[in-house]
């Protein structure tokens, strides 16, 4: 019998495990129908909400492949292939006899899923107050072209959520103090780990505000400055913030600080030293 080349092993590992499932599906429910093949060369037709015409080529071990679908319509050729592509090249392989790839292989091989998209992280970054921190934790690994092993960190160091307990000082000290000692271990990489720092950071500063109203404004007013030194201390010397996290640190201190600016109950006798803490805040702010 001539050997054939596997049009499904040269596409396996440039397709997502999605896809791959997708094509599968679309072969058995008899959705592609081969028109014409030889060695080199397979045109097939595919049902969908159109009638798609592919092709595939093969060329020097390689393969080149054509669909007029909209995910692959004017696509560059390393664009991933689509489903219907995928549906034809195991449809050329079988006629050959050539079993397609297996369930364990599809899982090894194929692009796993994004864990976050680009999508995702923009709205992050559009609305920083209210993003999903894991988005922001998963970046860096997401989108890195070389990623690195690198240390694993806490969603968040231990901070009470208790919303009905009052914040004391020393919560915020042990809190910061423990994110910092996670520099300390083994594969720690300040860029890689710039998001989970930043996250842990706006974790913190949530469960302040939600601890607020129960806190008086006075030692809310102290724990601002001190939560600002600490996020400073952060984006300058224990992270790489090349990709700007300090805007998410930046939104919640704003969030607080709003919160103090509409605190009515002021004792009298430290509003002249709480107002002078909200001023030193915003002149700090203005001059980041």
């Amino acid at each position: 019998m001539k050997s054939f080349i596997p049009a499904t092993a040269l596409l396996l590992e440039r397709t997502t495990t999605s896809v791959w499932k997708k094509g599968e599906k679309y072969e058995k429910e008899k959705k592609v129908k081969i028109l014409e093949y030889d060695e080199k060369h397979v045109l097939a037709e595919a049902q969908g909400t159109s009638v798609y015409e592919v092709e595939l080529q093969f060329r020097g071990g390689g393969i080149s492949k054509k669909c007029n679908c909209f995910y692959s319509k004017d696509k560059p050729a390393r664009h991933p292939p689509c489903k219907h592509i995928i549906a034809t090249a195991i449809l050329w392989d079988e006629a050959h006899g050539i079993k397609r790839p297996g369930a364990e292989d599809v899982k090894d091989y194929t692009i796993p899923p994004p864990l976050i998209t680009r999508n995702q992280l923009m709205k992050a970054y559009d609305n920083p107050l209210n993003a999903d921190l894991n988005v922001l934790r998963l970046a860096s690994d997401e989108f890195a072209l070389s990623p690195r092993v690198h240390a694993k960190l806490p969603d968040a160091p231990k901070f009470s959520n208790d919303s009905k307990k009052p914040i004391e000082d020393n919560e915020i000290s042990s809190a910061f103090g423990e994110i910092h000692s996670w520099m300390n271990r083994r594969d720690y990489d300040m860029y890689f780990c710039a998001g989970e720092m930043a996250a842990a950071f706006c974790e913190v500063m949530r469960r302040i505000i939600k601890r607020a109203s129960v806190t008086p404004a006075i030692v809310l007013a102290e724990i601002l400055l001190d939560c600002m030194q600490f996020h400073e201390d952060m984006i300058l010397n224990m992270i790489d913030d090349s990709e700007g996290e300090y805007v998410f640190g930046n939104a919640h201190l704003d969030d607080l600080f709003q919160h103090l600016q509409q605190r009515k109950d002021i004792s009298p006798d430290v509003r002249e030293q709480y107002m002078a803490m909200l001023v030193e805040y915003e002149e700090r702010f203005e001059e980041e």
